[in-house]
């Protein structure tokens, strides 16, 4: 069997396989497959496949889910299964009483770059390793066939018939501090921020969001841009009392408006989500973890982030900017004005390079560069930035030109173009004399 098969696994535990395969810290867990979902059900499986023909609208959903759900939750688990399944669970727990388990729908399309069923499936924490795992086995069953989540997948065009549910039986770590970590903003939606939001306790109240976190935005410089320290009065953690199962309880008040984790473990966390989005080709995450007594981290899952699964960050990106430059062109602009303004700039940007002295090989090479100095984008009219960045490096002392070109143009960011065939083309003498000359005058 291939592992990472989401047909077979699910989109969670084909990611938390990807991690556990790519050395990341994942707690110990195996996968109830789809396939164990047709043997649990047997031949109600083929009543099953008939419900769903049916569901062809969202009347026929609100009708039929329930009759699906129970369907599934009155059905028994027979000795083999159950065998099996505790033959699985005893080869983490090693016969050791005190390891607890959670128990988390996978579904076959969840934690995919188009959709994302966060929330919307059955999830049990600290669960005690006897029948009651086969309880909330079932439950998650039939958590895929919610009207909640069919109705989801109806609106979105995702197939209701042979949806097949898998399950992750995974070691429950006793974490002391639990978070999120998006290694692309969604509050901003900007792929080059990482977000932070921790918390104490585990992170059922952070996902949630029931209750309040530490928030730390970091740019890709490494740099804190963002600190919120919040008062965390609340944290949901273990049951001990009754031996399984969460509870709120009050958070120490010494503890309560203290950062809940420490500069040094901001950075450890910056630097496995980075680990994490490279593994994922470069493709900004959304990333559970929780940390120990030890001050260890866990891995409890990654997905991409929806709003920003479209890029990839290891591409080279184009940066279009108005800042400025709407003031010369406000409101909606016709593409004959944009043709005329973009061959203005075109010719006024070559005559000025040839003021300053670059040869006019250098500015025929880069013609089109000179044709892209702007771009027009539903009616309005914008900086290309990559070209704007391509014409100083004609220049001598670039990096002090391009902090005076951001400055003047007013621009929020910043393009990191390719400078390969630039500094092919720039001596060593253009490049830096300029820049020698400027930080040692007086």
């Amino acid at each position: 069997m291939v592992k990472q098969d989401i047909k077979i696994v699910g989109g969670k535990a084909k990611n938390l396989f990807v991690l556990k395969n790519n050395n990341i810290n994942v707690p110990p867990f195996f996968v109830i497959e789809t396939s164990v979902f047709e043997q649990f059900l047997k031949e109600k499986i083929n009543k099953l496949d008939e419900l769903l023909k049916k569901c062809k609208n969202e009347n026929d959903i609100e009708k039929k889910a329930n009759e699906i759900q129970e369907l599934i939750l009155t059905q028994s688990f027979d000795e083999e299964l159950k065998k099996n399944i505790f033959q699985n669970i005893n080869k983490i727990s090693k016969g050791n009483e005190n390891i607890l388990f959670s128990v988390r729908s996978s579904a076959v399309d969840e934690d995919g770059k188009k959709h994302s069923f966060a929330g919307m499936l059955s999830s049990f924490l600290y669960v005690k390793p006897n029948e009651i795992v086969f309880d909330n086995i079932k439950k998650c069953f039939a958590s895929a066939y919610s009207k909640r989540v069919m109705l989801y997948r109806f609106h979105n065009n995702i197939p209701l018939v042979n949806v097949r549910p898998a399950v992750i039986i995974q070691q429950m770590i006793f974490g002391e501090k639990s978070g999120v970590v998006f290694t692309g903003n969604p509050l901003n939606n900007n792929p080059d921020e990482i977000l932070i939001n921790v918390s104490f306790g585990i992170g059922e109240g952070i996902v949630s969001g029931e209750l309040d976190s530490d928030i730390y935005v970091i740019d890709n410089k490494n740099n804190i841009i963002k600190s919120k320290i919040s008062k965390k009065q609340e944290q949901i953690v273990f049951n001990k009392e009754q031996g399984f199962g969460l509870k709120k309880i009050k958070v120490n008040e010494k503890l309560q408006e203290k950062p809940s984790i420490n500069e040094k473990t901001i950075f450890n966390i910056v630097d496995i989500a980075r680990k994490i989005e490279k593994i994922f080709d470069f493709i900004p995450q959304d990333i559970e973890f929780c940390i120990d007594e030890n001050n260890d981290i866990f891995i409890l899952q990654s997905r991409a982030v929806t709003v920003l699964s479209h890029i990839k960050k290891n591409k080279i990106k184009t940066i279009f900017d108005n800042s400025n430059i709407i003031e010369s062109f406000p409101g909606t602009t016709s593409p004959l004005t944009f043709s005329l303004a973009g061959m203005v700039y075109d010719y006024v940007y070559r005559q000025f390079y040839e003021m300053m002295g670059t040869p006019k090989r250098k500015i025929s090479e880069m013609s089109s560069v000179f044709r892209n100095m702007l771009g027009y984008i539903n009616g309005k009219i914008y900086y290309n930035l990559n070209s704007w960045y391509k014409t100083i490096k004609l220049l001598p002392g670039y990096n002090i030109n391009k902090g005076f070109m951001e400055k003047m143009m007013g621009v929020s960011s910043s393009a990191n173009v390719d400078d390969k065939e630039e500094k092919s083309n720039i001596s060593l003498f253009r490049k830096y004399f300029f820049e020698i000359f400027l930080i040692s005058s007086p």
